[in-house]
């Protein structure tokens, strides 16, 4: 017997010193009641003892030393171990349990065997008189034997599932924080349709950037923890605002943000909300002596891919097109605090925002001009 794998089998159950449950203690009391017994244990035979889980005519929970234990002898062995008289057999003459006036005097043990052939444990029924055991209580022993180590194997399957749900659960929460709310739905839709990959999609959105004025310079000069609590200062409301008109984060680039909208009129209203929400932070920012920023944004509406950009092993589900370049583009050459649109979303801002200038912008990496509008609160 190779002792320290046995040892490991039975650690890997996590059941030492567990509380009492009921589905164990109706196997011992089933046992004692087919075989007519007072006495049956299941026991756990550890290092230095042997310990009951599950106990009928004897406690739950004691712990018998190893050395002068019957059951240390039954995991020893593939074979049941019967003992018609204990205080006839010379390896157990002289073990407590025996005892001079109404100890133990017949002892049957079936081994509890782990996957993998090790012996952890016993189910085994004691009497207080010499007996033996027919054909079919040994049987009866056997069966109730698999059906305890069942029930071992049962607990350690709900167990690790148990451990599997939340940490299910813990990845669901992360997945839906750090990803995009979109993406995340597909997501979802797909996992249970059995598919383990997003497949690349053509649609129409408002496509919105932003970006903080100065924030590289003050990246440089300051401590990390001081740069994302600056960052969030103005991000933690700025989501909010973005979300509550319906917006979905695509991502975070730094100190900029990719939003998508269905419509060009919530991506204006977006736009909007987050300038007065900007420009609230800034002022008690600058109440308080803080460093303030201003934002550009740029805004864009048409067709989009959302398509897979990486490899099998990592990949960036994200919007791809023209639209989005454009939408990013305008926001590089936005003037600081300002909201500049794309053209074709001025019929959209209309009881939403003025259209306080138009402009016809040579953009980089495009051979014709893109007319723009700037968007200012009504």
């Amino acid at each position: 017997m190779n002792e320290s794998a046995r040892l490991a089998a039975l650690r890997r159950y996590e059941i030492l010193d567990t509380q009492a449950e009921a589905t164990f203690d109706e196997l011992t009391r089933l046992a004692a009641g087919i075989l007519d017994v007072p006495i049956s244990l299941v026991s756990l035979v550890d290092e230095t003892r042997v310990w009951v889980k599950s106990g009928f005519g004897l406690e739950t929970g004691t712990s018998l030393d190893r050395t002068t234990a019957y059951c240390a002898h039954t995991v020893a062995q593939d074979e049941m171990l019967i003992v018609p008289d204990l205080r006839a057999d010379e390896r157990f003459r002289d073990y407590p349990l025996n005892g001079p006036e109404g100890g133990v005097r017949f002892y049957a043990g079936q081994q509890l065997t782990a996957n993998g052939g090790h012996n952890i444990g016993t189910l085994c029924v004691m009497d207080t008189v010499p007996r033996h055991l027919s054909e079919k209580q040994k049987e009866a022993l056997r069966v109730l034997g698999r059906q305890v180590m069942s029930q071992i194997e049962l607990r350690k399957s709900l167990r690790e599932l148990t451990v599997m749900q939340r940490k299910a659960l813990a990845l669901e929460s992360i997945l839906q924080r750090y990803t995009s709310r979109s993406i995340w739905h597909r997501a979802d839709l797909s996992a249970s349709q059995g598919m383990v990959t997003l497949s690349d999609q053509t649609q129409q959105y408002a496509c919105l950037f932003m970006d903080a004025v100065g924030f590289t310079p003050y990246a440089e000069s300051n401590s990390p923890d001081l740069v994302i609590a600056a960052l969030n200062d103005y991000f933690d409301p700025v989501v909010a605002s973005l979300h509550a008109q319906g917006g979905d984060i695509d991502k975070f680039v730094g100190d900029q943000i990719f939003a998508i909208f269905e419509s060009s009129a919530a991506a204006i209203r977006a736009a909007i909300s987050a300038k007065n929400v900007i420009d609230s932070v800034s002022a008690r920012r600058q109440n308080l002596q803080q460093p303030a920023f201003a934002f550009r944004m740029g805004l864009n509406f048409g067709s989009v891919v959302r398509g897979n950009i990486g490899n099998a092993m990592r990949s960036d589900n994200t919007l791809i097109g023209d639209m989005v370049n454009v939408a990013a583009r305008l926001q590089a050459v936005c003037e600081p605090g300002g909201i500049l649109a794309a053209e074709n979303m001025e019929g959209a801002a209309i009881g939403i925002a003025d259209c306080v200038r138009r402009v016809q912008l040579r953009l980089r990496g495009r051979k014709t001009p893109v007319r723009a509008v700037y968007l200012a609160p009504k």
